[in-house]
């Protein structure tokens, strides 16, 4: 008896403490009904969302205000387009100028004035032009074509107190001459045209130096790299009649005079202007242009070319073969 009893017992406590199966599934199924409650409806949730996807329009005043101010602005500028083309037009019939133009066709055939576009090329002055200077040979005055026309010319810019680079690039076209008389001046070598042209070949040394370099000075300078058959010409003149000449050309070199911010700060440091001796040296272009016997610029080299290439391309314009000797 005492055995069943507390079995009983145990078993009634075991039941006390372990949850039915039974509700626990009654538990559970209240607690999803609860969840389930709190939920929207997935009808109301894809409304809201279609409603928000079918709004269309400006999401603010701002936005809303540059729309209209763009819309306002295009045909103003159309507008604005159309009569600066026009006075342009117009400007160019008074004056009675043709400039070459390319124009572009609008898309379409009742394409708006606008969408045409035109487009004015001004061709670039060719190098060289006119100029008077005097013959470091002779002490007279001479013209570009008399020193120029008839004779295949490599002119070249400097000035006789040059340190290294018109000794250099003398010496370099002492060699040129020299190169091009062996290669293209032998008759036994090339045909009768080519020798004639190659021996159309001189240098002129213009000075920059219209301070320092006198025809005698410039003719000083030049007798070492004129040998042995006095080729190469000298020319000087004064300021007006040299800055003439590099201007046409194009040639760069530095200015001896200073600004007035640089006077005034000599002044006020007491220095006086410093004389102009031989050690005075002027920044310069140092391109060696050639000229035809027509006057014009047919070809340019420097130094740094070297003397095989550089003869290699007289020789294709002794020969014409760019067909520009004509």
């Amino acid at each position: 008896m005492r055995c069943n009893f507390r079995l009983t017992s145990g078993m009634a406590s075991l039941r006390r403490v372990a949850p039915s199966p039974f509700f626990t599934v009654q538990q559970q199924r209240r607690s999803f009904s609860a969840n389930t409650a709190h939920e929207p409806p997935s009808s109301s949730s894809s409304s809201g969302s279609q409603q928000q996807q079918e709004k269309r329009g400006p999401r603010s005043r701002s936005e809303l205000l540059g729309l209209i101010a763009g819309c306002s602005v295009f045909p103003m500028a159309v507008m604005w387009m159309t009569r600066n083309d026009n006075n342009n037009k117009k400007e160019n019939e008074a004056v009675g100028t043709s400039p070459a133009k390319t124009q572009r066709e609008p898309i379409g055939s009742d394409g708006p004035s606008f969408g045409k576009m035109e487009v004015t090329t001004i061709p670039k002055p060719q190098l060289g032009g006119p100029f008077r200077l005097f013959s470091s040979r002779t002490g007279q005055e001479v013209t570009d074509q008399e020193v120029f026309l008839g004779k295949w010319t490599l002119l070249y810019f400097g000035f006789s107190k040059c340190a290294e680079i018109c000794p250099n690039t003398l010496k370099f076209i002492s060699e040129l001459m020299a190169e091009s008389d062996a290669r293209y001046g032998n008759s036994a070598k090339n045909d009768a045209a080519t020798v004639k042209e190659a021996n159309k070949l001189q240098s002129v040394f213009l000075s920059i130096d219209f301070l320092r370099d006198t025809p005698a000075t410039v003719q000083n300078f030049l007798e070492p790299y004129d040998v042995p058959k006095k080729r190469i010409l000298g020319l000087s003149g004064s300021r007006a009649q040299v800055e003439e000449a590099a201007r046409n050309w194009r040639v760069y070199f530095s200015s001896y005079d200073e600004s007035e911010e640089e006077r005034l700060s000599r002044e006020a440091k007491g220095v006086a202007l410093p004389e102009l001796d031989d050690s005075y040296q002027f920044d310069h272009s140092s391109a060696i242009y050639l000229v035809g016997p027509d006057g014009k610029m047919k070809d340019f080299y420097f130094r740094e070319i070297g003397v095989a290439n550089t003869v290699d391309r007289l020789g294709l314009h002794y020969q014409d073969a760019y067909g520009i000797n004509g």
